[in-house]
């Protein structure tokens, strides 16, 4: 039986070709522009967790804190989940830094009667700590101790990280809904034209019995189908495209953010393409087997 519905739904595609490429073509742009932008998220998250793995919090202390207190702090810094390494900064070593990022320019600061800058402590992140709310929850947690004078993270940047993940996210599920309603519109009337285009036939199976099951299952199988080609053309023009402008635009963006292999859609991120897509036909067939099919 499984085998007569998924011939049957074969022959319907060969009988309406024409009809089906237009839809796989327009599904599969679809599912190549929603791809992008999964695309374009995923090595914009990898990027943010490079720029994370050097991101860190420092804690200036304040003018004559003894070296005990500067161990307890450590000490404590340490056994908090959000810290990976805790490093004591003395005044001489931030002068040593501060000369060496200088370079030829270091000679400004012989002048100096003394030493401005403040011992600080360098708190290193772990993995799961390098986000916008974790880093602001370990400042406010350090700020607390008394020999701490002030802390700082880079809160400008964490902010405008924090509202361009949100205005991404935003604009892909917008995205992803808008293609979504298109996609089951152009699908679910695609199918409504072919059911209607095959509606004596489906008197004549009314009339020796057939029930109202057995003649959807055939669509749905379509729709499935139609999924199936959609996503694998859509995936497979994204990875074309990939494939041609990584370089370029690797090179294009170099200087600013240093060398950056782009990656292409995880595996899994492609069986849920996949997945979803045959789902979007499956449903559309159901949708328009039940506007003409009587139940």
């Amino acid at each position: 039986m499984i085998v007569y519905f998924i011939n049957r739904a074969v022959r319907n595609y060969r009988e309406e070709l024409g009809l089906h490429l237009r839809v796989v073509f327009g599904f599969g742009m679809m599912v190549m522009v929603f791809g992008g932008y999964l695309l374009a998220l995923g090595n914009l998250n990898r990027l943010v967790e490079r720029w994370g793995s050097e991101l860190q919090v420092t804690a200036y202390l304040k003018p004559g804190t003894e070296a005990k207190a500067v161990s307890g702090l450590i000490a404590t810094l340490q056994k908090d989940p959000a810290v990976q390494t805790a490093e004591f900064v003395s005044p001489e070593l931030a002068m040593k830094r501060f000369r060496d990022d200088l370079g030829s320019m270091s000679g400004v600061l012989d002048g100096l009667p003394v030493n401005p800058l403040p011992a600080s402590v360098e708190i290193g992140l772990t993995p799961g700590a390098r986000n916008p709310e974790a880093i602001k929850e370990l400042a406010n947690r350090t700020g607390r101790f008394g020999i701490v004078e002030e802390v700082q993270y880079g809160e400008g940047w964490i902010d405008r990280y924090d509202a361009l993940i949100g205005f991404v996210e935003l604009a892909g599920v917008l995205l992803g809904a808008f293609l979504l309603a298109i996609t089951l519109g152009a699908v679910t009337n695609t199918i409504q034209l072919v059911i209607y285009a095959r509606k004596e036939e489906i008197a004549v199976l009314r009339l020796v019995g057939a029930t109202d099951n057995f003649i959807r299952i055939p669509f749905m199988i379509e729709g499935m189908i139609g999924g199936l080609l959609a996503s694998t053309f859509g995936l497979g023009s994204l990875g074309l495209v990939f494939v041609l402008s990584a370089p370029g635009i690797e090179r294009a963006f170099e200087s600013w953010f240093g060398t950056f292999p782009l990656a292409f859609l995880e595996p899994l991120t492609v069986v849920i393409l996949v997945t979803s897509s045959m789902a979007v036909g499956l449903v559309s067939s159901l949708v328009a087997a039940h506007r003409h099919i009587r139940t």
